[in-house]
C-alpha cells in the first residue's frame, strides 16, 4: 500500500503546516502557557524552513507536531516554566480559553505537575492532545512499548496521588 503523504508537493506539505498553527498552538499552552503563540510561530517558520526535509513517513501534522515539541522543550531550557497552584486553563465551545479556579481541577493540576517531564509528555500527549500511542511515539522518538510503559506509570502514579484521592 503507498503511502499518501509521500506523494505530498512542496507547496500542499507548506499549506498543511500553515494550517497546523491553530492546533500547534492550543498544544504548546500545556508546555509554555502564555508564551505558546511565540512558540508555536517558531515552530511553523521552523517547519516551512525545512519544508524539504519532510519525509512523507508520519502525518504533515506529526512531523510539525515534533518540531513543535522540540522548540517548546528549546524554550523551556532557556526559561524556568512558571506553574500556577490555583487555575488551569480548559477549552470552552468557542476555542478560547478561560481561566477556572477550582479544587478539583487545581489538585489535579498539581499531581500532574509532580510528575517527572517524560511521564507528564506522554500523559499529555495521549490525554489532552488525543495522540495515539504510534504517534506519540513518533513524536518524542522513542519505541510504541516506552510510550505504553511511561503511560500506565504516569496513570499508576497519579492513582497514589492522595490529593487527588480526597477527590474520589
Amino acid at each position: 500500500m503507498t503511502n499518501p503523504n509521500a506523494t505530498l508537493t512542496q507547496a500542499q506539505i507548506s499549506e498543511q503546516i500553515a494550517a497546523s498553527l491553530p492546533m500547534i498552538t492550543k498544544s504548546l499552552y500545556r508546555y509554555v502557557g502564555d508564551n505558546a503563540e511565540d512558540v508555536a510561530m517558531d515552530a511553523v517558520i521552523k517547519a516551512l524552513q525545512n519544508v524539504e526535509n519532510y519525509n512523507g513517513k508520519a502525518a504533515v501534522s506529526t512531523w510539525v507536531y515534533q518540531i513543535a515539541r522540540n522548540t517548546a522543550l528549546d524554550y523551556i531550557r532557556k526559561h524556568k516554566p512558571v506553574y500556577t497552584d490555583d487555575a488551569v486553563f480548559l477549552e470552552n465551545k468557542g476555542g478560547s480559553y478561560v481561566m477556572e479556579e477550582a479544587e478539583d481541577f487545581s489538585a489535579l493540576h498539581v499531581a500532574i505537575a509532580g510528575l517527572s517531564a517524560k511521564h507528564q509528555e506522554v500523559l499529555k500527549l495521549h490525554y489532552f492532545e488525543g495522540l495515539k500511542y504510534k504517534e506519540i511515539a513518533e513524536v518524542i522518538g522513542k519505541p510504541i512499548g516506552t510510550v505504553m510503559s511511561r503511560l500506565n506509570q504516569a496513570k499508576a502514579k497519579l492513582k497514589g496521588n492522595s490529593a487527588l484521592a480526597e477527590l474520589a
